[in-house]
């Protein structure tokens, strides 16, 4: 009896110790199934931030999207300029074109994506569909994206926009009738007058006033299609002159005459400066061409060419936007880190000259020529730039600098039209000698990528 008490016992306290185990391993295994839950929603969680905070979801539409329609392309680039957005609250500084630009070639592809742009109020972006690019831009405040329509010029010289066909070189748009609705900004044209007092070098009292620098009534002219927008140009320079001298006559060329036709002559249908050499340049012909990059300074021994280097050890004196000039070498401390301006370039106005502490080193870049229709991919240029489409040469500025290299000095000049000639004016030497002169000026008038054009090459075009 005593043995068959104990195996009981004994049994009795192996099925506790069971039961106990059974218990232990039922907590554990609840422990163990709570915890493989959270780690499965840590991870869960740190897909959803990758797929918010690093672009997972384009990740996700890479597949199929280069097939889509412009329906999806345009919902695409609204939705990566949201996370784009986002981004910002995790990223300081973020480069907002450069998140665009790669998050657009993750889904399009590198080949496929071009120009992007971003400003407070637009992006703009070029993808590559139905075998050819197309511009779409992205309204920020209504979160609208649409196909902007860009002017395109057919093998047979004309342009095109939608169903706008037939445009042509020389053909005359109503522009008039739009600044007749813009009034010039009294603000904008007193600082214009304000800095051609500053900064043009002139000292004579009757040039460069508010009397004399005023909008002229102009007939305007298609000039070309630059960047998808049409341009036009004025088919006679201005009656107002401006009157450049001395360095800062070099020095602010570009940036006055830029400002007077922007004051004078932009609107809300277009954005208006000045005609530039590479303007006139880019309409050459082979044979223009040849005769600019053969052009030879025969009043220097040995004689230079256009692009040619010349470098004096005396009479080192310059205008100091020609220290920032492409080009320009050997300046002062030789260090030419900062020759960063076209000669069609400025940013902001620069006073004065300096002279180097022991060579100044110059490019000859000026040329002039007595222009043919021959010199011009097509006669109507030669029409437009340089005799107004009669016997009657124009004279005007270009808002471009260039300069001219002798034996002992460097010449400093403002590019104009004159008598037939594509010419220079001097402003300044490196002997220290001062000029000038007074010209009229060219205005070229960009209009706005909206803009629609309806007419004919008859009757003239009007602008919607």
């Amino acid at each position: 009896m005593k043995n068959l008490k104990n195996k009981r016992e004994n049994i009795n306290g192996i099925s506790k110790s069971m039961n106990t185990y059974l218990q232990n391993t039922q907590h554990g295994i609840t422990l163990l199934v709570l915890i493989i839950t959270v780690i499965i929603l840590l991870v869960m969680a740190t897909v959803s931030v990758r797929i918010v905070i690093n672009g997972g979801i384009i990740d996700q539409t890479i597949k199929g999207v280069k097939s889509c329609d412009d329906a999806e392309i345009k919902k695409q680039i609204g939705l990566i300029y949201m996370e784009c957005q986002n981004q910002k609250i995790y990223i300081t500084n973020l480069n907002e074109e450069e998140y665009m630009s790669n998050n657009l070639k993750k889904i399009f592809g590198n080949e496929n994506v071009r120009n992007v742009s971003v400003t407070n109020k637009k992006v703009i972006a070029e993808i590559k569909t139905r075998e050819e690019f197309v511009k779409y831009s992205y309204d920020v405040e209504t979160g609208e994206t649409v196909i902007v329509e860009e002017w395109k010029q057919n093998p047979d010289g004309s342009f095109s926009k939608g169903s706008t066909t037939g445009v042509q070189i020389g053909d005359t748009v109503n522009y008039e009738t739009v600044l007749a609705s813009n009034a010039v900004d009294s603000t904008k044209k007193a600082q214009l007058i304000s800095d051609l007092g500053t900064y043009s070098g002139n000292t004579d009292s009757g040039q460069n006033t508010d009397s004399s620098v005023v909008r002229d009534s102009l007939t305007w002219k298609v000039l070309d299609v630059k960047d998808g927008k049409i341009r036009l140009i004025s088919s006679t320079p201005t009656t107002s002159q401006i009157s450049l001298r001395t360095a800062n006559g070099y020095n602010n060329a570009v940036y006055l005459i830029d400002k007077a036709c922007d004051t004078l002559y932009s609107s809300n249908k277009g954005t208006a400066q000045n005609l530039k050499i590479e303007d006139i340049e880019n309409k050459l012909s082979t044979t223009g061409i040849s005769a600019r990059d053969n052009y030879t300074n025969t009043w220097i021994t040995p004689n230079l060419k256009y692009g040619d280097e010349k470098e004096y050890t005396s009479n080192l004196k310059y205008p100091n936007i020609y220290a920032s000039e492409i080009g320009c070498k050997a300046i002062a401390s030789e260090d030419n880190t900062g020759n960063t301006l076209g000669l069609s370039q400025q940013t902001s106005p620069v006073t004065g000259s300096s002279t180097a502490s022991s060579r100044l080193k110059t490019i000859q870049t000026y040329w002039y020529k007595s222009m043919a229709t021959s010199d011009f991919t097509d006669s109507k240029y030669y029409n437009l730039f340089i005799n107004n489409g009669s016997s009657n040469y124009a004279t005007y500025w270009l808002s471009s600098r260039c300069v001219s290299c002798y034996s002992d000095d460097a010449y400093f000049n403002v590019r104009y039209v004159n008598n037939g000639y594509v010419n220079a004016y001097n402003m300044s030497d490196s002997y220290g000698n001062t000029n000038g002169n007074a010209c009229a000026f060219r205005p070229v008038v960009t209009l706005e990528a909206n803009v629609q054009l309806s007419g004919d090459s008859t009757n003239g075009w009007t602008i919607q």
